[in-house]
């Protein structure tokens, strides 16, 4: 994760237009986010001979390195272990550590929420300005999501990054929210049962006084 530009893909040497069909082809096990989250991909550049960026109407960034076996990789894990130890450049919201990491199914994942570095810390010309980034590594593949603007929320990223390495944890959480929103308040129920056993009471008492012979 580059700290000091918005988007690490304006750094590369090499840009040209793709297609998403380069993707599949370098990486056919590469998946990428569905239209519902994201919308329709606007832009996808090729940075390198194996990694790929991929510009969504949302105002989402995806960047995919579809064969680390190439480069040297370090684990989200390790990276932050690193930055504590060394200390990274400080945020004006007071944080010390550039993202937080946390598990989405098989995968750890990194998350960072946006911020501004404390200009000391800058390099002449940079805005100090960091979107909001959700990373994590699959295999021999890598995922980088950026938000593009401060409208695209951190957690709308972690939806998206969900969507991708486990679909059935965002079925899961969808089947709980729509099972939440069909509760029935607890008293409710309580009045509903107390009313059901009224009625109950009351055709059993009728139908004792149907069969009961007629008084003498």
């Amino acid at each position: 994760m580059d700290q000091y530009t918005p988007y690490p893909a304006d750094r590369a040497p090499f840009k040209e237009p793709a297609k998403l069909s380069d993707i599949e082809e370098k990486a056919p096990s590469a998946v990428l986010p569905d239209e519902d989250l994201v919308g329709r991909p606007v832009e996808v550049n090729a940075l390198s001979y194996w990694a790929y960026e991929i510009r969504y109407e949302a105002g989402i960034d995806l960047l995919v390195h579809t064969d680390l076996t190439r480069v040297p990789v370090k684990s989200v894990l390790g990276t932050l272990r690193e930055e504590a130890v060394s200390g990274g450049p400080p945020y004006e919201d007071g944080r010390r550590l550039p993202y937080d990491v946390q598990s989405i199914g098989r995968c750890v994942v990194g998350v960072a929420r946006p911020g501004v570095i404390e200009e000391e810390c800058l390099y002449p010309g940079d805005s100090g300005a960091v979107p909001g980034q959700v990373f994590w590594r699959d295999g021999d593949i890598s995922y980088h999501l950026f938000a593009r603007s401060g409208d695209v929320s951190t957690e709308r990223l972690v939806r998206v990054a969900t969507s991708l390495i486990d679909p059935s944890l965002l079925r899961a959480e969808e089947r709980r929210e729509a099972h939440a929103g069909r509760t029935v308040p607890g008293w409710l129920v309580v009045l509903g049962a107390l009313a059901a056993a009224g009625a109950m009471v009351g055709v059993v008492v009728r139908r004792r006084g149907a069969a009961a012979p007629p008084a003498a």
